[in-house]
């Protein structure tokens, strides 16, 4: 039996949220992680899991949201950020 490549990337999304849960220095003290981090560790493509991430939080598996993130005083960007349900 083989799994579709979503399948495949939203399995292993939940596996690192389960299982590399690490306050410092990847999670904020909130309890949530970068989606870059995570797409990064777990070899996703970045934007597949922009579109992967809202399907598992429609279905309640996680909660996410857009955190700002300040470059420099001049500069901000958005950068998506998670946290699992324990």
């Amino acid at each position: 039996m083989s799994l579709n490549i979503t399948t495949d990337y939203a399995i292993r999304i939940m596996m690192y949220l389960a299982n590399y849960y690490d306050p410092d220095p990847l999670f904020a003290p909130d309890g949530s992680c970068s989606g870059k981090v995570i797409a990064d560790k777990m070899n996703i493509p970045y934007n597949y899991f922009l579109k992967i991430v809202p399907r598992l939080k429609d279905a309640g598996y996680l909660i996410s949201f857009q955190a700002a993130a300040t470059c420099s005083p001049h500069h901000q960007k958005t950068s998506a950020s998670l946290t699992s349900f324990t």
